[in-house]
């Protein structure tokens, strides 16, 4: 329910932006740690997804960008359930009396 809601809110806001026509292609440097660094392509595909590559390698990864949209506010409101429970335990731990513990985000 949550999940819809936001889709509504996102669908509804009128954003200036391009349209997509052709595939948009750029270089993304990620370190897993401060050894190791590895360097892939994304790639933004009209229709709807996205798909990431290592620099050098063939073998590429896509998924649909509604998909990708879901983990994103999946991500975000299990993170803002873990700070509502850090608020809780450090208010419970203070000795404040009337307080309700944080629901766990439905998906």
């Amino acid at each position: 329910m949550v999940l819809r809601k936001i889709y509504q809110t996102i669908h509804l806001q009128k954003l200036m932006a391009t349209k997509l026509n052709k595939p948009v292609i750029r270089e993304l440097l990620l370190r897993a740690d401060w050894h190791a660094r590895s360097i892939y392509i994304v790639t933004l595909e009209p229709g709807g997804m996205i798909s990431f590559r290592q620099k050098g390698k063939k073998k590429s990864y896509s998924a649909p960008l509604l998909t990708c949209l879901d983990i994103a506010v999946k991500h975000e409101m299990i993170n803002e359930y873990k700070q509502r429970m850090e608020d809780y335990q450090h208010k419970k731990a203070i000795g404040y009396k009337r307080l309700r513990k944080p629901r766990k985000p439905k998906f």
